[in-house]
C-alpha cells in the first residue's frame, strides 16, 4: 500500500452487470426503523428491515490471476447522481449498500484488521481522519469495530492437476506455485483439484490423512514412487468419485477399529475405487486393511495387493476387507483380479448389506481368507456373483453367502483348496453353482456345498470329480430342488422331497462319480457278450437312499442301451419303460422303483432310490465252426454294440419284456439267431459237422422220395 493507505498494486478487475432487486413495498404495522413508521417490509421470519440483502457473483476465473495469501477486494457501482457514470435515472441502485453487519467473522481464512476497511467516498468528514489522506480515492480507514469485517467469499478456479510433497514450500514447490498448484498435504490439494482432474502425491509418508471437505468429482490421487498413507480417514466428507492409486497404505487411520481405511456412518460418498494399490498390515495385531461402515453406491478393489495381516491369534481380525452398510445398503460392489498372502484374518473379503457384489478373479494364498458376502435375514442383496477365484488355504471355508432373500448367487468357476469347507450358501432363495474346482479335502463324499434352507433351489456341477452337498440340517425334512450337473450325468431332485435312509446317513450326498466299468458284474446270457458303456454312482455309497418323490437321472449319449444298478454287489436289471420323461411319472413309481426312457442321444432313469447306475449293451457272442469242441461263453468287452438276450424278463436291443409278454419286432428278429447261436457245439462226425450230415439226411430222403414217385407214374403209365 501507498503512504496513504491506498493499494498500489491491482491484480484484477471484472465488470459484469447486475439485477438489483427491488425491496418490498413497506408495512404499515413495521415500527419507526428510522425513517417513520411503516417504512420498512416485513420479512418471513415476521421482522421489520428497511433493506433487503442479496449476494452478488464475480467470475474472474478468465483473468488467470494468481493471488497471493492476502487481497483487498472493492466494489464500485453507478446510481443515478454518484459513481464514475452515473445513469441519472432512479432505480433499486440509489440505495444499494455494501453489507458490513455488526460483529461478522471470517469463517474461512482471516481479517488482517476488523477494525480498518478500504472504501472510497466525496465525503471528507466521512474518513476517520477527516479526509486527511485524500477524498474521493479507495483507501484504508480505520475505527470501524465492529463493522471492519465485510462478509465476501473467494473461490479459487481448480486445476486438472496438481501436485504434493511433504517437503514443498513457498519457493520450494518443485517449479510449480505452493499455494496454487503445489501443496504440502493431500488435504490442501483436493480443495484445488477440479472435477475429473489428478492429485499428483511424491515419495513420502503421509500421516493421519484425514479427509473430510466436500470435494470435487472424479478426482484420482497417484501416488508416484513410494508413496504411503500411513493411515486414511474418510469420515464425514463428501465425493462422488475418489480413486486413490499407486499408494501403500499402512498404519491406523485413528477412524473406527484398527483399520488401515475408514469410513464410518457419517458423509456422503458415491463411487470409492482403490486400484493399483499395497496394504500392508506390517504383522502388527489384529491390524486390518479397510473399514467401511456406512453402504453407497460404488465402492470397487482392482489389482490391489493385500498382505501380512497377521494377528497373535488366527481369526482375531475377522476381515480384511468389512465393507458393512450399517446405516442404509450399499450397492455395486466390485472386488478384481485383487490377492491375499501371509494372512491369517478369518475373511478376506466381507459385504454386509451390501447388493449387487461381484468377486471376480482374486486369488488368496493365505491360512484363512473367505470371500464372504452376508446380508441380515430381510434385506436383498441383489445379485451375487463369486467367479473365477483362486483360494489356497490351510482351513476355515472359501466362499460363504448366508441370509439373504430375494437374492440370486452364482458362484463358478473357482478353484478353492485346503479349507475345512469349500462352499457355504445358507438362507439365499436362489443359487447357481458350476464349474469350479473344489478340493477341500479327500474325497466327493466330503462336504464341499451346504444347504440348509429348504426353499433354496440350487444348481451344482461342471466341477472336477463332482462335489458333496452337505444336507444334513435337512435330514429330517424336506429337501429343496437340487440340481447336479457333471459331464457324465444330470440329476434332478424336486423341491419337497424327503429322503429316508437304510442305515444311518450323515446328510451327506455324493455328486454323480464315474466308476471303472470292470467295477460291476452284470450276469450275461449264454452265447452274448455285455459290453458296459458307464457306471455312474449317486447319493451315499451302498446306504440305500429312497424318496417319496421321482428323482431324474439323465446319462448322456446313452439312447438305447440297457440299464440296471447296483447294491452290494448285486445288479438288478431296470426293465419296466417310462410312460413319459415327465415329473409324474416319477412320482408314480412305487417305493424304490424306477423307469427308463430315452431322450434324443440321452438315457433318463426315473428313481426313488440312489446307489450305482449302469448303462450296458449285450450282443451274441460269435461262434467258429472249425474247431473240433467248444462251449458258448459269455464275456464283458468295452465295445458299444447293441445286443441282448432272449430269456423272459430281460431287455433286447434296448426293449424289455414284462412277465414273459413277447419282445419288441426287433426282438423278435434277433432271438432266432441267439438261440442258434446258443446251442452247445458237438464233435465232428468222419470230419462233417453234425447239421451237414442232417442236410445229407435230407436230401437222401428228398432223392428216395423222388425215386419211388417216379416208379409208381411208371407203373400207372
Amino acid at each position: 500500500m501507498g503512504l496513504n493507505g491506498a493499494p498500489d498494486t491491482l491484480l484484477t478487475t471484472k465488470t459484469e452487470t447486475a439485477a438489483i432487486p427491488w425491496r418490498p413495498v413497506g408495512d404499515p404495522t413495521c415500527p419507526d426503523t428510522g425513517y417513520g413508521a411503516g417504512f420498512a417490509w416485513r420479512a418471513s421470519d415476521n421482522v421489520c428491515y428497511n433493506g433487503m440483502a442479496f449476494n452478488l457473483t464475480f467470475d474472474l476465473s478468465s483473468s488467470g490471476v494468481t493471488l497471493p495469501n492476502d487481497v483487498i477486494i472493492g466494489i464500485a457501482y453507478n446510481t443515478q447522481s454518484y459513481g464514475s457514470s452515473p445513469v441519472g435515472s432512479d432505480g433499486p441502485y440509489n440505495s444499494l449498500n455494501v453489507g458490513v453487519p455488526s460483529g461478522q467473522t471470517a469463517s474461512v481464512g482471516s481479517d488482517d484488521s476488523s477494525d480498518k476497511l478500504f472504501w472510497n467516498t466525496s465525503t471528507a468528514s466521512w474518513y476517520t481522519d477527516g479526509g486527511a489522506s485524500g477524498v474521493g480515492i479507495f483507501r484504508q480507514d480505520t475505527n470501524w469495530t465492529p463493522n471492519g469485517t465485510v462478509a465476501f467469499e473467494i473461490t479459487a478456479a481448480s486445476l486438472p492437476d496438481v501436485y504434493v510433497d511433504s517437503s514443498y514450500t513457498l519457493g520450494n514447490a518443485g517449479g510449480h506455485t505452493f499455494g496454487y498448484d503445489a501443496f504440502s498435504t493431500i488435504q490442501a490439494a483436493m480443495n484445488a483439484v477440479a472435477p475429473g482432474g489428478t492429485v499428483h502425491v511424491n515419495a513420502g509418508i503421509y500421516s493421519n490423512v484425514s479427509l473430510t471437505g466436500s470435494y470435487n468429482s472424479n478426482v484420482t490421487i497417484q501416488g508416484t514412487g513410494n508413496a504411503v498413507i500411513d493411515g486414511l480417514n474418510l469420515t464425514g466428507s463428501s465425493f462422488n468419485g475418489l480413486t486413490f492409486s499407486g499408494f501403500t497404505f499402512t498404519g491406523d487411520s485413528s477412524g473406527y477399529g484398527n483399520y488401515s481405511v475408514t469410513i464410518d456412518n457419517i458423509g456422503s460418498y458415491a463411487n470409492l475405487t482403490f486400484s493399483g494399490d499395497t496394504f500392508d498390515g506390517q504383522s502388527v495385531d489384529q491390524r486390518a486393511a479397510i473399514f467401511l461402515n456406512q453402504g453407497f453406491d460404488g465402492f470397487s478393489l482392482q489389482n490391489d495387493n493385500f498382505k501380512n495381516y497377521i494377528s497373535a491369534n488366527a481369526a482375531d481380525v475377522y476381515s480384511v476387507v468389512f465393507a458393512e452398510a450399517q446405516n442404509g445398503v450399499g450397492n455395486n460392489y466390485t472386488a478384481d483380479d485383487n490377492n491375499l498372502t501371509n494372512s491369517n484374518a478369518k475373511n478376506f473379503l466381507e459385504a454386509y448389506r451390501w447388493q449387487n457384489v461381484t468377486y471376480q478373479n482374486n486369488s488368496v494364498n493365505a491360512d484363512l481368507g473367505r470371500l464372504l458376502v452376508w446380508s441380515d435375514n430381510t434385506q436383498s442383496l441383489g445379485a451375487v456373483n463369486i467367479s473365477g477365484n483362486t483360494s489356497n488355504l490351510t482351513q476355515g471355508t472359501g466362499i460363504g453367502i448366508f441370509y439373504a432373500p430375494s437374492t440370486t448367487a452364482t458362484v463358478t468357476g473357482n478353484t478353492v483348496s485346503g479349507a475345512d469347507t469349500c462352499l457355504v450358501i445358507n438362507n439365499v432363495s436362489s443359487s447357481s453353482v458350476s464349474g469350479n474346482n473344489f478340493s477341500c479335502s479327500t474325497g466327493n463324499s466330503t462336504p464341499q456345498v451346504v444347504v440348509t434352507d429348504p426353499n433354496q433351489p440350487v444348481t451344482v456341477g461342471g466341477d472336477s470329480g463332482g462335489q458333496a452337498i452337505d444336507l444334513s440340517s435337512l435330514v429330517n425334512g424336506t429337501l429343496p430342488q437340487i440340481t447336479i450337473n457333471t459331464n457324465n450325468a444330470t440329476v434332478t431332485i424336486p423341491a419337497g422331497t424327503t429322503v429316508t435312509a437304510g442305515g444311518t446317513w450323515n446328510g451327506i450326498l455324493s455328486a454323480p462319480t464315474v466308476l471303472n466299468n470292470s467295477s460291476v458284474t452284470i450276469p450275461t446270457p449264454s452265447g452274448t457278450t455285455t459290453t458296459v458303456a458307464t457306471v455312474i454312482e449317486v447319493g451315499a455309497g451302498n446306504l440305500n437312499l429312497t424318496f417319496n418323490k421321482g428323482v431324474r437321472i439323465l446319462l448322456p449319449g446313452q439312447a438305447g442301451k440297457l440299464v440296471g444298478f447296483v447294491r452290494n454287489g448285486d445288479f438288478t436289471q431296470i426293465s419296466q419303460p417310462c410312460t413319459a420323461d415327465s415329473q409324474a411319472a416319477g412320482d408314480a413309481l412305487p417305493a424304490g422303483g424306477d423307469c427308463y426312457i430315452s431322450v434324443g442321444s440321452d438315457m433318463v432313469v426315473w428313481t426313488k432310490h440312489f446307489t450305482t447306475f449302469v448303462a450296458y449293451s449285450q450282443a451274441p457272442t460269435p461262434t467258429s465252426s472249425n474247431t473240433s469242441s467248444s462251449s458258448t461263453t459269455s464275456s464283458a468287452t468295452s465295445g458299444t454294440n447293441q445286443a441282448s438276450s432272449a430269456s423272459s424278463g430281460s431287455s433286447v436291443l434296448g426293449s424289455s419284456t414284462e412277465n414273459g409278454q413277447a419282445l419288441s419286432t426287433s426282438a423278435q428278429k434277433a432271438a432266432p439267431a441267439l438261440a442258434i447261436a446258443a446251442q452247445p457245439a458237438t464233435s465232428k462226425i468222419f470230419g462233417l459237422a453234425w447239421y451237414w450230415w442232417l442236410v445229407i439226411l435230407l436230401f437222401i430222403v428228398a432223392g428216395g422220395y423222388l425215386i419211388y414217385a417216379f416208379a409208381s407214374i411208371d407203373g400207372k403209365l
